[in-house]
């Protein structure tokens, strides 16, 4: 049967293709020399098999009548080399496949990518892992002889000897004695370590390293351990795993099984993943599986090491903002000796202050000023000149409160006099009144009496002038008095503390919004720096966190990827309401069923033991001053500083014109950027007489200018690398407008630096600008004014009334307004490019000619659509998949965003339409409205 009807007895047929065998050939061949259709990937064929040669690409193809497309012949052989220079990891790699990157060779196991070793492996496994990102060695290989304690006098005592390891890296690196973490070994050098052989020689040692400067990634997935099944089916490849009993938050490290040996391993590896051994099976019923992924691209991650041993102790001071002052045993302490970090939102002290189980309480203010006294007046007093404006101020000097009300101090204006002050005492000046909020209830001299004799503080209608759900701050003689030794007395309207006499002075602070803390309402915190992810031990073991469990994607995310026994918790919000449940993956019916109670109550002892803030880890388990913690936080590769903060929210007008802003900021560093509907607002400093929003004081929010309602969005950008401001900032109006068309002076710098452009709120890409010299700029569309002003402020025809023929010149009088910002580079990148499918979520990084490294950016890529700032948010309204070499847009406003051609969305919608117009035009229809995308990372 050939593949057309065709006859060979009718008609005039060649004799050559009178035999049916030979028109099947011919068929076969017919496309081999024609060229591709416009549009399509090849010539057009129906025959199963047929060859066509693509001379552009010189690959012999064939097609495949199934799927309606040519395929490259032998193209799995092929890309054993095929994708070898590719700029991004190959998709789909075959077993054996290469690729060069970075001028390395690397080739794929069938699990992951692994580099072409240079020579042959010694007899160390440590040379070998010299090239590895991810090893665990368990056990160690000990490392010629033992060595003992010199002996120098020759005393008659006993020797210690002690083992020697070599390692890949000590400062990168984890030593374990069995399951336990430790870090009391010997460091010989930077690659290797002694330990007592009495204890090796009965026990595992083991070494895990992880190199940090490629590090893009660590995933943490929590699994029940099955009694009747020893296999869990999980990726081995650069992961490490470790057991946790059901009612112990503490994670012993697993080993894998060497020789057969079940005494000094814990797990076998299996091609499919892990088998565990029986008496893990039976010690644990958790395990945490830690997977570490790394960059063949970027570098420069680090790792920050930090303890509980060191000079310094964290508070964790949860939503405290803005200015806070910290007392020890009731006296202030100077600010030199504690910092504030209101983005990890912790208080850093120096150990030396902490001796003997001080007392620590910490209170937040209004606006404080701290100094020493340089000067004193002729009568004996200090004199304190305060460089911030107050209204009611509390001033402390030598850790001691004073108030006007006792006399011991006089203000006249900014000038603060303190009796008996001498130089070099420190002060430090309190705000107790700002706006409407008062926090001084009484200030004076205690004197009354009980009839016991015991002196009390009277407090006039004290129910309803402090409720007993509002705090009192109470100053005795200068020194904050600890709140539980405060003695209300609702009854007869007063207060007490033990010991207090009548002549002392006081000052009563009314705390309706909680502002004092105390030692024991922080959380214990340990200073990292800047991180992304971390391990914590306590005592040598793993303390579980909320990353290894909670996910507020769905759960249909997790059908291809979860493993038999995986537990999350699915994180979900409805109507305002949010709920929190426990989901354990069932391998065999493909469903997330919920956990027990039993079980929920085991993982809220272990998942919360600790949680990762920005620059601290904060500790939530019971635990003493005795107990040791040790922690591995780790920047990713590429890991910005400061990283950016995105946040949106629906307004209404009811809501007022202040909006508050999660996060602390510095008011005047240009850190703060506000979208009102993708639209950017500028601030009032860019331009003293237009109006534009204005930075609280605090840094805690910013007013709009007029009522809004609708999408805000801000963005705290902050500054870099010991730099005062984010950027520089100019609104450039017409008397910025020069004699030519559109081009413009800036009274800032242009360069060097990197500079953005937004023309009434509207993001312009920078292929829409020229920088003619350090101050000026030049627009390319020349045939428009760019800024409006009385020379040419266009006019509009407006039909009056609904008479077509009868109209109206309407004026245009609101002028544009340029908004510039200047700021350091910091390896910024940019990308605008047109999109003409609307319909497609996926943006092709190797389609629209994006540099691919934007797939590994680690701060978040800003996405403009037509010049207006969408506010998505990595991992939420977009993903990046590295490979598939696409971002993924997962908002669903992006389809509001997106202009639509009709015409090209009804040809796309019936493909026999299309082919129509492309048999009358000769091409695809090509649409006429078209959406300029804009991508900014670094």
């Amino acid at each position: 049967m050939s593949v057309k009807n065709r006859s060979f007895n009718v008609g005039r047929q060649s004799e050559q293709l009178m035999n049916e065998e030979l028109f099947r050939l011919f068929e076969s061949i017919r496309p081999l020399l024609l060229d591709a259709l416009d549009g399509k990937d090849g010539p057009e064929s129906e025959t199963q098999g047929s060859l066509w040669l693509d001379q552009a690409k010189n690959e012999l193809k064939t097609f495949n009548k199934e799927r309606n497309q040519w395929d490259t012949i032998f193209n799995d052989k092929f890309r054993i080399t095929g994708e070898l220079l590719d700029e991004i990891t190959p998709a789909n790699p075959v077993k054996g496949q290469l690729w060069i990157n970075q001028g390395m060779l690397w080739y794929f196991t069938g699990q992951t990518w692994q580099s072409v070793k240079a020579f042959d492996p010694s007899e160390s496994e440590v040379y070998y892992s010299s090239f590895e990102d991810f090893l665990l060695l368990s056990p160690m290989q000990e490392q010629s002889n033992k060595v003992v304690d010199k002996d120098d006098e020759g005393n008659d005592i006993s020797l210690v000897a002690k083992s020697q390891y070599l390692t890949p890296s000590l400062k990168t690196g984890r030593f374990y004695i069995d399951h336990i973490h430790k870090v009391d070994y010997e460091a010989m050098n930077q690659v290797a370590l002694q330990y007592p052989s009495s204890i090796t020689e009965e026990s595992t040692p083991s070494w895990v390293h992880v190199n940090p400067g490629r590090l893009t990634e660590i995933r943490k997935r929590f699994i029940r351990i099955h009694k009747d099944l020893s296999s869990i089916d999980i990726q081995t490849e650069r992961t490490e795993f470790y057991g946790y009993k059901r009612n112990s938050p503490f994670g012993h490290l697993l080993r894998p099984v060497v020789n057969n040996n079940e005494t000094r391993g814990d797990y076998y590896v299996r091609p499919e993943g892990i088998m565990l051994t029986f008496n893990a099976i039976e010690k644990f019923d958790y395990i945490l599986a830690i997977t570490y992924e790394f960059s063949w691209i970027k570098t420069y991650g680090i790792l920050r090491k930090s303890n509980s041993r060191e000079d310094e102790k964290d508070f964790y001071v949860g939503d405290f903002s803005g200015p806070v002052n910290v007392f020890l045993e009731g006296y202030d302490l100077e600010n030199d000796l504690f910092y504030h970090n209101a983005e990890s939102k912790t208080i850093n002290i120096d150990r030396e202050q902490l001796e003997n189980d001080i007392e620590v309480s910490i209170m937040k203010t209004f606006k404080n000023e701290y100094g020493v006294i340089q000067k004193r007046s002729f009568s004996g007093e200090g004199i304190i000149r305060m460089r911030k404006d107050f209204t009611n101020p509390l001033v402390i000097v030598n850790g001691m409160a004073h108030h006007k009300a006792h006399g011991g101090i006089s203000i006249d204006n900014e000038v603060v006099l303190v009796k008996n002050a001498r130089k070099g005492m420190t002060y430090s000046i309190i705000e107790l009144e700002y706006d409407d909020e008062k926090l001084l209830h009484e200030a004076g001299i205690v004197n009354q009496e009980d009839e016991n004799g015991h002196a009390f503080i009277h407090i006039q209608d004290f129910p309803y002038a402090i409720p007993d759900t509002h705090g009192i701050i109470l100053f005795v003689d200068g020194l904050l008095v600890k709140k539980e030794e405060i003695i209300r007395d609702y009854a007869n309207n007063r207060i007490t503390v033990n010991g207090l006499a009548v002549g002392q002075e006081f000052v009563l602070l009314h705390d309706k919004d909680h502002m004092l803390l105390f030692e024991e309402s922080t959380g214990r915190a340990i200073g990292t720096g800047k991180f992304d992810e971390s391990l914590l031990f306590m005592n040598g073991y793993l303390l579980c966190n909320d990353t290894a469990i909670v996910s507020l994607e769905p759960e249909e995310d997790f059908y291809d990827i979860a493993v038999y026994g995986e537990i999350k918790q699915f994180v979900s919000t409805v109507d305002g309401v949010t709920s929190r449940i426990y989901k354990e993956w069932n391998n065999f019916t493909k469903e997330w069923v919920e956990c027990s109670q039993m079980i929920a109550s085991q993982l809220d002892g272990i998942c919360f033991s600790y949680e990762n803030a920005i620059t601290a880890v904060i500790i939530n388990i019971p635990h003493t001053d005795e107990d040791e913690f040790d922690c591995y936080a780790y920047n990713f590769a590429h890991t910005i500083e400061n990283p950016l903060v995105i946040k949106s929210k629906q307004w209404t007008e009811e809501e007022g014109t202040f909006i508050p802003v999660e996060e602390f900021f510095v008011p005047g560093t240009n850190t703060l950027q506000v979208y009102l509907n993708g639209v950017r607002l500028h601030s009032n400093r860019e331009h003293p007489t237009i109006p534009g929003y204005k930075e609280s004081d605090l840094g805690d929010g910013f007013y709009l200018p007029v009522p809004y309602e609708g999408l805000i969005t801000y963005v705290l950008e902050r500054p870099e690398k010991g730099a005062t401001r984010a950027c520089d900032r100019i609104l450039l109006t017409k008397e910025h407008v020069m004699n030519i068309p559109n081009v413009y002076r800036c009274p800032i710098p242009l360069y060097p630096g990197w500079v953005t452009i937004y023309v009434n709120g509207i993001r312009m890409p920078h292929e829409s600008y020229f920088i003619l010299d350090n101050y000026t700029i030049k627009f390319k569309d020349n045939l428009t004014k760019l800024i409006g002003h009385e020379s040419n402020f266009p006019t509009r025809t407006e039909i009056k009334g609904n008479d077509p023929s009868e109209t109206v010149e309407l004026p245009f009088i609101k002028e544009d307004l340029i908004l510039i910002e200047v700021r350091q580079k910091y390896d910024k990148q940019e990308k605008t490019y047109t999109n003409y499918k609307p319909d497609n979520q996926e943006i092709n990084v190797m389609e629209h000619n994006i540099p691919p490294n934007i797939l590994e950016a680690n701060d978040e890529i800003l996405i403009y659509i037509n010049g207006l700032f969408t506010g998505y948010k990595h991992n939420v309204d977009y993903r990046k998949d590295r490979a598939k070499g696409v971002i993924t847009l997962l908002n669903d406003s992006y389809s509001r965003l997106i202009n639509y051609d009709p015409l090209y969305k009804f040809l796309e919608t019936d493909p026999k339409k299309m082919a129509k117009w492309e048999l009358k035009y000769g091409r695809p229809y090509i649409p006429k409205i078209k959406n300029v995308v804009t991508l900014e990372w670094r």
